[in-house]
């Protein structure tokens, strides 16, 4: 089993891409800051068909020393637990991998519009303002303003 560094994987981005080496070597360095101080703030991390990184926190704890049967406290901690993605899963166990279902977008026909008939404007009233009280079945009192003859 070959162990694999950051240099590695940035090499093999840049081939893979064809991008300058130093750009993709800044690249991962922000990408490992960001997921780091996400981490430190938020706690959770998914990365979609990739995993699942989450912090663990870790009560305290008493223990005890094998070898001299002291006991010795162990102050709390957190934890980074990484949950892999089911493609992950696939291509490590070297099962054929399924990629997703993209979506198929396919234009469709733009159906000419005829333009609207403007219809005759009718005389519009004024509308009645709603009855304020609660019960629908009283009749609340409207007051109209009317021209008073003399």
């Amino acid at each position: 089993m070959v162990t694999r560094t950051k240099k590695d994987l940035v090499k093999e981005v840049a081939n893979r891409t064809g991008l300058d080496i130093n750009t993709v070597k800044d690249n991962v360095h922000a990408m490992f800051d960001v997921m780091c101080d996400g981490l430190g703030r938020d706690g959770n991390i998914e990365i979609r068909n990739f995993g699942i990184f989450k912090v663990k926190s870790i009560p305290e704890r008493t223990a005890r020393n094998p070898k001299t049967g002291e006991t010795i406290e162990v102050p709390a901690k957190k934890l980074i637990h990484f949950k892999p993605g089911q493609l992950m899963k696939q291509r490590i166990n070297n099962e054929p991998v399924e990629p997703p279902p993209s979506p198929i977008i396919t234009p469709e026909p733009v159906a000419k519009e005829e333009p609207k008939k403007e219809e005759p404007k009718k005389d519009q009233r004024p509308k009645r303002p709603k009855p304020m009280g609660s019960d629908k079945n009283q009749p609340a009192i409207i007051l109209l303003s009317r021209p008073v003859n003399d």
